[in-house]
């Protein structure tokens, strides 16, 4: 059985959801992320969102953009969704704008996913992207392996306007950087990762691939604690050259950072 679902999108911007079609003895887990900061595309910054079925009932509220901006995990049935994102345009009214993203997407019973509404490398437009903003759509299912009883999971994701990138890790970020580890060499853009440590306080870094080194890190570090036997989503969005206002003094960049159980 086939729904549609429709997410609403600020001006140019992208959220992400999944609902999904009847019974299933067990529910997937959704979670929407709202990865697009306006002023990467010229706009506000805080592009308010809506997320609403097909038949125009509203499934999350408006979402704007901010540091930590992904929604409660939904909990629907096993099955195919097609998902549309459309333009807040009227805060007292839903699902009345034009779609910019529109992508089936297919969730199994039982297991839990992240949906990432994101500007693309270079800022091509993605196969989702229905106005040709240089956003898409992007998801992945969530590791859902046992974590050790003093261990901790970091899931961290490249969702960023911008190439490839190497992710260092440190419990320090030290002098220049010199206490940071590599992790994962590579990553493009709409692709992320999962590592086991122990719990308590980490650095989070991304360089440029190809890098030297961890000198070379450009996006962050960011200092995250990781919850015992939880799951911790540190997810980088925006762009490094495009926009204001960032943390880390580049461009639209942000990390999105929030834990599950």
């Amino acid at each position: 059985m086939r729904r549609s679902l429709i997410l609403m999108l600020a001006a140019l911007v992208a959220m992400t959801l999944w609902a999904v079609p009847a019974s299933a003895a067990s529910p997937a887990k959704i979670t929407v992320v709202h990865g697009i900061p306006g002023d990467a595309l010229g706009l506000d910054k805080a592009l308010p969102v809506d997320v609403c079925l097909a038949d125009g009932s509203q499934l999350l509220g408006s979402v704007s953009f901010k540091g930590s901006n992904a929604a409660a995990p939904l909990q629907v049935p096993a099955g195919t969704y097609d998902i549309e994102v459309r333009l807040d345009t009227d805060p007292a009214a839903s699902c009345e704008g034009a779609a910019v993203l529109a992508a089936p997407l297919t969730v199994e019973s039982g297991k839990a996913y992240t949906a990432v509404a994101a500007l693309t490398a270079g800022l091509v437009p993605g196969a989702a992207d229905q106005l040709g903003l240089g956003i898409d759509l992007f998801a992945f299912q969530n590791n859902a392996n046992r974590i050790g009883a003093l261990k901790a999971r970091a899931t961290l994701g490249h969702f960023a306007d911008a190439p490839a990138v190497d992710i260092y890790t440190g419990l320090l970020k030290g002098k220049d950087n010199r206490f940071m580890r590599e992790l994962f060499t590579g990553v493009p853009n709409g692709v992320a990762a999962s590592r086991d440590f122990f719990f308590g306080m980490r650095w989070f870094g991304l360089a440029v691939s190809p890098s030297a080194g961890p000198e070379d890190i450009v996006i962050g570090p960011v200092r995250q604690g990781l919850d015992r036997r939880a799951n911790t989503f540190i997810l980088a969005v925006g762009s490094l050259d495009k926009g204001s206002g960032s943390p880390f003094g580049l461009g639209s960049f942000d990390f999105v950072t929030y834990t599950q159980r």
